[in-house]
């Protein structure tokens, strides 16, 4: 009896031991799991960490990037403004310029030609007193007295050459005015204005100066327009 419980004690000893080491080994196997587990979240959590910093990074340079090119498209669009801006300006300016030295041209021209008409008002009086007289003196004389007459010989005589000078005034305008007109726009405005003031009844005067200063018009426009083209290519 007493052996059998010693064997019994015994092999629950042996069975004790077993489970102990079986237990520890278990415990053990369980602790390198835990561990191992530890060191995949651990490493999870380093790349995940790694990759979003990455994606973060790469994101924000995108964004800059598109900022700074959303600022130099800003600042090429403020310089293109600006330019047009400027250009167009300049074109009022000129424009307004040209324009006030038409109206003061033709101010000048209304002024030249009632002074002209004025004068050809005394010169036509005159050339009618001095004709009459000249009528009266080829005659019998009975229109005016020979004495008149007589003195009035100078004065018709006078008027001749004043014709002739003025005939001779004439074809030198229309020279100059030829002259200036040959380089289409370079000729002087106020020149060619003056001639046809000082001639209003000579036709070969008015049209060279009507012919001159259209090619002056034409060629002004053509200049505008060239500046207008250049403003715009400037802005594109």
């Amino acid at each position: 009896m007493t052996r059998k419980l010693a064997d019994a004690i015994a092999a629950a000893n042996f069975a004790a031991a077993k489970l102990s080491t079986v237990t520890n080994k278990a415990t053990a196997d369980l602790q390198a799991k835990e561990q191992e587990l530890s060191s995949v979240k651990e490493a999870a959590t380093h790349f995940a960490a790694a990759k979003l910093s990455a994606v973060t990074k790469r994101a924000a340079a995108d964004l800059l990037a598109k900022k700074q090119e959303l600022s130099s498209v800003k600042e090429a669009a403020s310089v293109a403004r600006g330019q047009l801006i400027a250009s167009a300006k300049v074109e009022a300016d000129r424009a307004q310029a040209q324009f006030a030295a038409y109206q003061a041209t033709s101010e000048r021209a209304i002024a030249a030609v009632k002074a002209d008409a004025a004068d050809n008002l005394n010169a036509a009086t005159e050339t009618a007193g001095a004709d009459k007289t000249q009528i009266g003196l080829t005659s019998t004389g009975e229109n005016l007295p020979v004495v008149e007459a007589l003195r009035s010989i100078p004065a018709v005589q006078e008027e001749r050459e004043r014709r002739e000078e003025e005939e001779h005034r004439q074809q030198a305008s229309v020279a100059v005015i030829r002259v200036l007109s040959e380089d289409a726009g370079k000729g002087d405005v106020e020149a060619m204005v003056a001639a046809m003031c000082a001639h209003l009844g000579n036709t070969e005067v008015q049209e060279e100066a009507l012919r001159a200063l259209g090619n002056i018009s034409s060629t002004i426009e053509e200049n505008r327009a060239q500046a207008g083209r250049a403003g715009a290519i400037e802005a594109v």
